[in-house]
């Protein structure tokens, strides 16, 4: 945890350019502000994009999120018989993409698809990231050119009408790199911690039952999942012979930054390999922290929460279906791909029906 820590605040001594080990896997030395730009012209694209995800403006989404969770599990309702990864995790934070783009509910699969083969199978097959990314860019660029034609209030318009502060060259390049960032950053990682927030309470009945019982633990509950579950791993590149620990780093060479083994540090979290649903303090880093923590961090806890609040109104338990396989997912984040789950739905659940109190 401290080394960790000690890195990421560090930024002079260790480079945030490169985004995967080795450079051409993934989305390679794609620029992405700013996750792989280095100060000082970091400083500037936060600047830019922090005002899209204040506090007020997650605040507003939150109706809209909402409403989203409920129409999926409309959709999920009466079978006892899920994946629910396939027909919720997977889905909710495309949708809420889509809305914070302003695009059509018809363009889910596409960025589904893209994500998957550019973040996943992308780590070991550059072909396939490569052109996931081409056809991810050309679409993104079409957008953005149509918003400035027709604006709207929505993040492409955001985007591709901010002004560039007077210290940044803001260029169509770095315009489509900060979209396609927010696109894959916003998909993948929150559905991959949800699905494991879901994966544990499919195997602790009691957790489950807590939060039905009691929904204000669930604010809490949110940042234990993140802990114990972080999803995502991030590299940096030594620009100086530095000691991190007992061990010397050679300016040049490659690290991971190995946020989930840092969230089940002994020193920092006692029974760390346990899930405390009402663990405090919990300083983890799932969201990386120093100048690159993540942007929409706010944003990504209230789906999160959101999601948990309904689905625990709404369904009396979940539970592994019997056999179930779970396949995890490769690469820098990781995830379930598959979470086959039996469940027993509140008797108040159906749609339409007046909204189910928490607890019986």
């Amino acid at each position: 945890y401290k080394h960790i820590v000690e890195v990421c605040h560090e930024p002079g001594k260790f480079s945030s350019r490169a985004q995967s080990i080795p450079v051409d896997i993934g989305a390679g030395d794609m620029i992405l502000p700013p996750i792989n730009v280095d100060p000082p012209n970091h400083n500037a694209f936060r600047r830019m994009l922090l005002p899209f995800f204040s506090p007020q403006r997650v605040a507003s989404l939150e109706p809209v999120v909402r409403d989203i969770v409920r129409t999926l599990l409309d959709a999920a309702y009466p079978s006892q018989d899920l994946d629910l990864c396939a027909s919720f995790t997977e889905r909710l934070p495309v949708l809420v993409t889509e809305e914070l783009l302003g695009t059509s509910a018809a363009d889910a699969d596409k960025f589904a698809s893209w994500i998957s083969r550019l973040v996943e199978q992308g780590a070991t097959n550059y072909e396939v990231a490569s052109k996931a990314a081409q056809s991810m860019a050309l679409y993104l660029s079409e957008l953005m050119e149509a918003r400035r034609h027709f604006p709207r209030d929505d993040l492409a318009t955001f985007i591709a009408c901010a002004e560039a502060p007077k210290d940044l060259d803001l260029g169509d390049n770095e315009r489509l790199g900060c979209i396609m960032l927010l696109l894959i950053a916003g998909i993948d990682t929150t559905a991959s911690a949800l699905g494991s927030a879901l994966w544990h309470c499919a195997l602790v009945e009691d957790d489950w039952s807590w939060m039905r019982r009691d929904p204000t633990i669930i604010a809490s509950a949110v940042e234990e999942f993140l802990r114990a579950f972080s999803p995502t791993t991030v590299t940096r590149t030594a620009t100086v012979d530095v000691e991190v620990g007992s061990s010397l780093i050679r300016a040049g060479e490659p690290l991971l930054i190995m946020l989930p083994c840092a969230n089940r540090d002994e020193s920092e979290f006692p029974h760390a390999d346990r899930v405390l649903l009402d663990r405090s303090p919990n300083r983890h880093l799932a969201f990386g922290l120093g100048i690159h923590r993540c942007l929409g961090s706010s944003l990504a806890r209230m789906e999160i929460r959101v999601a948990l609040e309904e689905l625990t109104k709404r369904m009396e338990s979940l539970s592994l279906a019997r056999s179930a396989q779970i396949i995890w997912k490769k690469g820098p984040i990781r995830g379930p791909k598959n979470l086959p789950v039996r469940v027993l739905w509140d008797s108040r659940a159906a749609p339409g029906a007046k909204d189910p109190a928490n607890g019986i």
